[in-house]
This record gives C-alpha cells, structure tokens and sequence, in this order.
C-alpha cells in the first residue's frame, strides 16, 4: 500500500505494531520512570536508567524555548503526547516529521525528560522491560506543573496554541496500551485513508464535537472519544476503541453516544460514532468467535433501540462496529476493506440487523450540512496542532493569529511599507529589500 507519509523509514510497516508484536504480553500498563524520582536514586549512588537518561543536567534550564533550533522539535513532541496521551518513539516521529525522535535517544526528547516535562517508559516483558532498546522507548506527559509554571510563560499564543489546542496542559487518562492503539491507529488512517485530519483524545471531547465546537452551550459532560477523524467532506467520526465491553458502564457509555446522535442531526453535526473492538490476540472462546464484538453488538442494539432519532436522523445509520484483526490481520499487512472503513451498523430489519458500510464512503454514509454550519474550518483550524500528522497540515490555510490579535485591537491589519525614494528621486521597485506588506516575527506566525 501507497502510505501519505513523506517518510518511508517511519510508515506503519517499518514501525512497531502494537497489537501483533506482542509488547503487552505482561499486560496493558508500561514500566515508567519519573524525571524527579530517578534524580533522588542518582543522588543515593542507585542510578536505575541508561545513562542517556540520566539526570545529572540542570533540571530548570528552560533557555531551549528561546531556540530556533531546539524549540520548534521540543514543542512539536509535547504537543503530541499531550494529545494523545502516550506515543512510542517511532509514532512520535511519525506524526511530527522529525526522524531522529525514531530512536528513543534523541537530545530533545531526553532533555524534555531532564525538565521534567515528560515521563519515559518502556514495554513490559516479564522481568524486563523496553528502556533503551532501539525505537522502542514510550512517553507520557509528566503528572505535574512544570509546563505551566516553566515553558507556557514563555511562549507565544500561536506556540501555545499549536501545543494544547487552547485548553489546560495535563496528563489526562493514562491508560498506555489503550493510547498507543489509538495514537497508531489515527498514524494508519492518516497514512492510507482518504481523510482531511486525524484529532487526539483531547480535542475529541463530546463538548468540542457537539457543543462548545458547534457554536453552542457548553457542557459538564466529560465524555470523550479516544480519536476523531475527520472526513475530506468534514463528517466527524468519533472512535472508541473498546478492549472491554463487560458490565453496565460500558452500555451507559453506549447509551450516552446514542443520545447525543439523536440530539445532535448530521446535518447539524456532521457526528458519527465508531466502536472499533481491540480484542488480545491471544484470548478467544472456546468456538473460536470474539466475545467483545458480540457483546458490543448487544450494547449498540439496545441503544439504538432506546434513541431510534427520528425518520429524518436515524441514530442506527450514525453507530458502526468493527474488528481490530478484520483490518489488520496480521503484522505488516491491512485488509482491503480498511482504506474505507469497511465496518457494519444496525439498520436492517430484525432479522437481519447489521448491514455493512463505508465509513469514508460519502454515498454510503452521506453529510449535507445545513445552514452557516461549515465543517471543513475544523481541518483548516486543526493544521494549527503540532498533534495532528504533519503531512495533513500542509495546504491549508488556518486563521493567522497575529491579525487577529491585530484585529482585537482595532488595527484593520498588518502595516505596509512605502518603498522609499532612490537616489534618483524615484520609488523603489516593489520587490527592492524593505518594500511591501510587513511581517510579523516568526513565533507570532502560526507555529506549524
């Protein structure tokens, strides 16, 4: 398959793959060590990392945000794990563009973890774990208030911005097996789908998707998707990847979603919701079949049942289910079906309740959107985000903040220069040094 990435060392095949290498054989959480512990061993003479990690360095030396040099990469690596939660070396590489973070040795990465910026961690097996191996390191933002108190002082909005997305720096929910999927997963779809832009579990909160996000009230609602994926006509696809569906929190959560599709029309949303199952491939029953995906079904039945929508907004053609190994069969290879999004969802008659569909097809899941309501802002805003994979920021054209900083401040816009008189008493030429619209300094542009 043809991958969008521009980087054939860093494409899906050339990377880890989470599901089939078996990296979680010892279970779903990772091994992590903490700037600010590993420090206190290093000081008792009981140093417990390689010694690239070690953190002899200066914990306070913040003067890399006043780089050209190192900023824009350290930047573009916190703007990753903050919204994705948890990202290995090899899909941080990926999503930013920077090879050399691949290695999980890079300067940058090592001196974000010397800040106490960010956590690393490493795949459990056994007794041992991934520390230092070769592209096999994993990372996290660090649980405590150094970026607040350190770097966000020193950048600029645009900086800002392009790191958090506008809301407040955190860990978030750390579930590391479960956040690695998904970081992986959006990289794949970015890679081989026809798709405008691929959003972490941060921006895929439900009060950005189909509130706050659609020019309404917002809510106390906590609920967030673990990704977003948004389709070249600006249809959202909400993901979920599910690893457990046992128990009544699972069917509220199903519950809420078939609500909210119900509340919120396509035409007014452009929402969908899809429950992709991530079963061990090592667990099955004992026929051979996926407990998981039934049990899933069962939830979206109900739920559909519970919220039908109405004629005009059926909630059962906005649910759809898939299966992690009816992508992705084995290691290093997709199904066909995956470039589209080949899933099923329960609009046929009982007898026969789930049909397929397309997730990416625009005929068998169509969007016309009604209205001022314009979907495509969200890709041209999102290429703002250093989280989002840097081959879809390209050719598009967010709002420049600068002017509208400018704006807010009753300046019409950016000043221009009149070319001054030569010698000769006449204009310069426009394209003489000096001459022509002024530009803002390099970190009042947008930063990505």
């Amino acid at each position: 398959m043809q991958s969008a990435c521009p980087d054939p060392d860093l494409v899906a095949a050339k990377r880890h793959d989470p599901y089939w290498d078996g990296l979680w054989s010892a279970g779903s959480n990772a091994a992590w060590a903490e700037a600010s512990v590993s420090r206190l061993q290093e000081e008792a003479g009981r140093p417990k990392l390689q010694h690239y990690l070690r953190t002899n360095a200066r914990p306070h030396d913040f003067s890399w945000v006043q780089s050209d040099t190192f900023r824009p990469m350290k930047l573009a690596a916190l703007s990753v794990v903050d919204s994705w939660r948890n990202a290995t070396s090899e899909q941080l590489a990926a999503f930013t563009g920077i090879h050399r973070f691949a290695s999980g040795r890079d300067n940058a990465l090592t001196g974000l973890f010397q800040n106490g910026l960010i956590d690393v961690g490493g795949f459990a097996h056994g007794t041992r774990s991934s520390f230092g191996e070769l592209r096999g390191a994993l990372y996290r933002p660090a649980r405590n208030r150094v970026f607040e108190n350190s770097v966000q002082p020193l950048l600029t909005r645009p900086e800002w911005l392009s790191v958090t997305g506008g809301l407040p720096w955190g860990s978030g929910r750390q579930y590391e097996r479960h956040n690695v999927l998904a970081a992986e997963f959006g990289l794949r779809v970015a890679e081989y789908g026809e798709i405008a832009s691929v959003l972490g579990e941060k921006i895929s909160t439900v009060d950005l998707l189909a509130h706050s996000g659609l020019g309404l009230p917002r809510t106390s609602s906590q609920m967030t998707a673990d990704l977003t994926l948004v389709r070249t006509d600006g249809a959202r696809i909400a993901v979920e990847l599910t690893a457990s569906a046992s128990g009544t929190a699972f069917d509220a959560k199903v519950a809420r979603w078939a609500r909210l599709l119900a509340d919120r029309p396509m035409s007014d949303s452009g929402l969908t919701v899809l429950f992709l199952c991530v079963n061990r491939q090592d667990v099955q029953d004992r026929d051979g079949t996926n407990s998981i995906l039934a049990t899933v079904r069962k939830a979206i039945t109900a739920a559909v049942r519970s919220s039908p929508g109405t004629s005009a907004n059926r909630v059962a053609e906005r649910m759809f289910l898939a299966d992690w190994q009816d992508w992705f069969p084995v290691r290093g290879a997709a199904a066909p079906g995956f470039q589209t999004l080949d899933c099923e969802r329960p609009t046929g008659p009982a007898t026969d309740l789930w049909e397929p569909a397309s997730l990416l097809d625009i005929f068998d899941v169509p969007f016309n959107p009604r209205g001022s309501f314009q979907p495509l802002a969200l890709a041209e805003n999102a290429s703002l985000l250093g989280s989002v994979p840097y081959w879809l920021r390209r050719g598009h054209e967010p709002v420049p903040l600068w002017e509208a900083a400018l704006g807010h401040l009753g300046n019409g816009g950016a000043p221009t220069k009149t070319g001054s008189e030569n010698s000769l008493g006449r204009p310069h030429a426009p394209g003489f040094p000096g001459v022509g619209p002024a530009k803002p300094p390099l970190r009042l542009r947008n930063f990505v």
